[in-house]
């Protein structure tokens, strides 16, 4: 659980709402932590692959969207940072969630 402005929210239903968008995003994501949870300093960065062939003006809107959507259903307003598709880190077995940056800083 994460907590940005004293909003509770999970990963599970981040990556919910995320996979309302499937096809248009691939539904691989990470969420970038630049510090130790729970507590997320504003605004949550998240790692979104969009899908295949989707344009500059294409992929504008969906991050609109996906961004209304979150404010609307959790709250919160994430800052989306796109990826190509493919570019993420696929897993057979448990899906890695996070990007820990602050690990990096050490």
């Amino acid at each position: 659980m994460l907590k940005v402005k004293g909003v509770m929210v999970y990963p599970s239903h981040i990556k919910g709402l995320i996979n309302q968008f499937v096809p248009r995003v691939t539904g691989e994501m990470r969420i970038i932590l630049d510090e130790k949870p729970p507590r997320v300093v504003p605004p949550l960065k998240i790692r979104l692959e969009h899908a295949e062939g989707l344009t500059e003006a294409q992929v504008n809107a969906l991050d609109k969207e996906i961004v209304e959507a979150m404010s609307k259903k959790l709250k919160i307003s994430p800052a989306i940072v796109w990826a190509e598709p493919g570019s993420l880190e696929r897993s057979h077995y448990k899906g890695q969630t996070f990007e820990k940056t602050y690990e990096q800083k050490k």
